[in-house]
């Protein structure tokens, strides 16, 4: 059995989903109710891992406003030179992974590690930031670049 909820949304925000067609928006909220039911089953620490999670979406969202900066900052040519050196880093890691890697003293940087050092080493980033931030920045990022690509 399921059960039809009906949700009421503003109109900035009903547009701005309206934008995102690929995104199943049900899924979206039913993830949502999950992990809001999950957390409320242990009432001591609920409060405490909503207020965390906001955070975490929050910075996830700060990460990509900062994109749309650097973006805007850098210029197309710029972008572009940016992204080839990433993906070539990219790249460069997942031929390691699939040899082998590195010694098992040494670490694979994540493309939030790769993204961070190559605006770090063009003074566009500080290098304190946390993960969500990064993933946030990345995501927006590599999003920028498919629509100029097309």
């Amino acid at each position: 059995m399921t059960k039809n909820i009906t949700l009421s949304l503003s109109d900035d925000l009903a547009t701005q989903m309206e934008a995102m067609p690929e995104v199943n928006w049900s899924s979206v909220a039913r993830t949502c109710i999950i992990q809001y039911v999950e957390v409320r089953k242990n009432p001591d620490i609920s409060s405490l891992l909503e207020k965390l999670q906001k955070q975490k979406g929050e910075e996830y969202v700060n990460g990509r406003k900062e994109a749309d900066s650097i973006a805007g900052n850098l210029g197309y040519a710029e972008l572009n030179l940016l992204m080839k050196k990433y993906r070539k880093k990219i790249d460069d890691v997942n031929e390691q992974e699939m040899t082998g890697g590195p010694p098992p003293w040494e670490t694979l940087p994540s493309p939030e590690d790769i993204i961070t050092d190559l605006l770090t080493e063009k003074k566009l980033l500080a290098n304190e930031a946390s993960d969500a931030f990064l993933r946030g920045l990345r995501d927006r990022i590599e999003e920028i670049e498919r629509a100029l690509s097309k």
